[in-house]
């Protein structure tokens, strides 16, 4: 038993050399107590069951530090291909928008309507392919995520973003038929 009256809360008196042990009994289920009490029964460390807690924590902290850095070295190395091949798709969706885009405009002045649908519906597939690849590249850094939570309320942010489409909807489409592509403004 502890003498009486022995508060003593500083970890810096467990060595270097015990704190693997202490760390084994938490992790074998004895309680801060009870590690306290063989701390002071086998190595007269005085020192308090918070104490105990408390670098059995930070030792916690700096083993998720380890492994954080571990599964960040790992996700590097997956991601960051993965990311590449997204954008070398953005890319290849990009021209493919492009071409299609042209062949479209150039059915128009064939008069060939019902091939510049088809290829029009191509064209927005393409588009839409881009759009995906750039909300998934969004997500994964983090930016589909307000900063700060928002003040407004459901309805107020309803109201905005039906005002925002009601704007956008009723703005006329341009097609410029600039250097044979066009382009939805």
């Amino acid at each position: 038993m502890r003498p009486p009256g022995s508060a003593n809360g500083n970890i810096g008196k467990v060595p270097q050399e015990l704190r693997p042990l202490v760390i084994a009994k938490a992790q074998g289920g004895a309680s801060s107590e009870d590690i306290a009490e063989w701390l002071w029964r086998e190595h007269k460390i005085e020192i308090t069951s918070r104490a105990v807690r408390r670098l059995v924590r930070i030792h916690r902290t700096e083993l998720a530090d380890v492994a954080k850095g571990a599964v960040r070295e790992e996700i590097r190395k997956r991601l960051i291909p993965a990311l590449r091949r997204a954008a070398r798709g953005v890319i290849k969706a990009n021209e493919i928008e492009k071409r299609v885009s042209r062949q479209a405009n150039e059915a128009r002045k064939n008069k060939n309507h019902a091939l510049a649908a088809d290829l029009d519906a191509l064209t927005l597939k393409a588009i839409d392919r881009q759009v995906k690849v750039a909300d998934l590249l969004m997500h994964y850094a983090g930016l589909d995520q307000p900063d700060a939570p928002t003040k407004q309320s459901a309805q107020e942010r309803r109201q905005a973003l039906l005002k925002r489409l009601e704007e956008l909807t009723s703005k006329p489409d341009r097609v410029a038929e600039s250097d044979g592509e066009s382009q939805v403004n």
